[in-house]
């Protein structure tokens, strides 16, 4: 797994990186459905004599057969955008852990901010995140299998705000933030559905995720604010 630098204004390894041979896990043909980005608290540690909650963001899917290849920016017009929320979703939160230290590699644990996809870790941490919001159009990080088969994640279920989803989730981020705090943001990612006994290249552009679990009507409230950015999700 490797974080890769500015590739111009979309995924130019893209086809590479699709037309990948992959192995099927199962010999079942069935249709495959990318379900969406979800959030899970993975769990809550005392860093630094603070405590802290550490969240993992998934992209779901409902065969295990399908792939998640990279994520990270998709253009300039279509970054990486992170967010620290309060515990309500209507305010700034804490900043994000990345380093105790504050230096690279500093991985207290493995519980600070990171890139990751899938089951096998993390890059190099690069101290990528400064205070309570990120946005970056160029960083790209991409894995091999089987970390980034479906069949090797996490079985739901996976929040988005008010949205349960059911599935099997591939790990593309970690965010570590104070306890009490949300996160939230938007991440483009590439993929590989297995439908009808093929892979199929899959991208999804500005993928929306929040663990906020907003009252009716709060998440219309937070996106009208500015707070959140909420975009159809375009795959």
């Amino acid at each position: 797994m490797k974080p890769c630098g500015r590739l111009g204004s979309s995924f130019h390894w893209i086809s590479g990186l699709a037309a990948i041979s992959i192995a099927a896990f199962s010999s079942h043909d069935a249709s495959a459905e990318y379900l969406g980005m979800g959030v899970r608290l993975h769990s809550t540690v005392v860093l630094g004599g603070t405590a802290r909650s550490v969240y993992r963001v998934y992209a779901v899917f409902d065969n295990p057969n399908d792939v998640l290849i990279a994520g990270g920016a998709f253009s300039e017009a279509s970054p990486l955008s992170l967010v620290s929320l309060n515990s309500q979703g209507n305010g700034p939160g804490s900043n994000f852990l990345d380093s105790i230290s504050g230096a690279p590699g500093d991985f207290v644990g493995g519980n600070i901010c990171n890139a990751m996809i899938g089951s096998l870790g993390f890059t190099p941490d690069p101290l990528f995140i400064s205070g309570n919001s990120y946005t970056n159009d160029a960083i790209q990080w991409s894995t091999s299998t089987p970390a980034g088969i479906a069949v090797n994640g996490v079985s739901g279920p996976f929040i988005n705000g008010g949205q349960t989803l059911n599935g099997l989730g591939l790990a593309v981020l970690q965010l570590t933030v104070n306890a009490g705090s949300n996160v939230a943001g938007t991440i483009s990612i590439v993929g590989n559905q297995f439908i009808s006994g093929e892979f199929v290249p899959m991208v999804g552009i500005d993928q929306t995720f929040t663990s906020v679990v907003p009252e009716p009507g709060a998440l219309l409230t937070l996106a009208a604010t500015g707070s959140i950015r909420l975009r159809r999700r375009r795959v």
